[in-house]
């Protein structure tokens, strides 16, 4: 199937078949947000999985995770060497232009279910993330003023004012004390996205070189 040729809202099992895999019984839904269904899938011959299947915008044209500047197939790169580092979970298949991710899956509970990690080790899960030096060219810079833009841009006038507060506040800040290059960062390590055993980090979508301190306060939020 061409790349443009893409269904405007993919089924697992649609989505599956264009990425050359089958599921045995049912996908069951796992999170529907506002940018991607995820799904586990019981791939045949393969054992568990996770599905990502990105929505598209009221338009024709690309996902609304490309229009967000999200990079499926820079992510599915990207876990391929996280995985051997036991840092994030084995990429499988991709189809960047369609919006589908397909990867391993993470036996056991997240952060979120149960007691909250102590501070001990939530720090030293993060400070494994930001030890990891990512192979030349595979993490972007995080250009924060350019990410407000493609979100005002998706939520049209009503974000205006908005946009321009953020960008002013931005503008405000005192330079980065990690400089231009910064360390590899999750930022969206919320307790739902780290799994319990081996502190395994899930859904990479938004990683790039940065602040540390980013991780620790979205960590904080959650």
């Amino acid at each position: 199937m061409a790349p443009d040729a893409a269904p405007r809202d993919l089924s697992a099992p649609a989505a599956l078949a264009r990425l050359g895999h089958r599921a045995t019984g049912r996908p069951a839904l796992l999170r529907d947000g506002p940018v991607s269904r995820s799904y586990r899938v019981d791939l045949a011959g393969a054992g568990p999985a996770v599905l990502r299947i990105d929505r598209r915008g009221p338009r024709p044209g690309p996902t609304l995770a490309a229009a967000l500047g999200l990079d499926r197939g820079a992510e599915h790169r990207l876990l391929a060497a996280l995985a051997p580092a036991g840092l994030g979970p084995a990429p499988i298949a991709v189809d960047p232009a369609a919006g589908l991710l397909l990867r391993a899956w993470v036996p056991g509970p997240t952060w979120a279910e149960g007691r909250p990690p102590t501070l001990a080790v939530a720090g030293r899960a993060l400070a494994r993330v930001h030890r990891w030096r990512a192979p030349a060219g595979l993490l972007p810079a995080r250009d924060w003023r350019a990410t407000l833009a493609r979100y005002a841009a998706l939520a049209g006038p009503a974000a205006e004012a908005a946009f321009a507060d953020a960008a002013a506040r931005l503008a405000d800040l005192p330079p980065d004390p990690q400089g231009q290059e910064g360390v590899t960062c999750h930022h969206d390590p919320l307790p739902q996205n780290v799994a319990r055993r081996g502190g395994v980090f899930l859904d990479w979508e938004y990683a790039a070189l940065g602040n540390p301190l980013f991780d620790l306060a979205v960590l904080g939020l959650g």
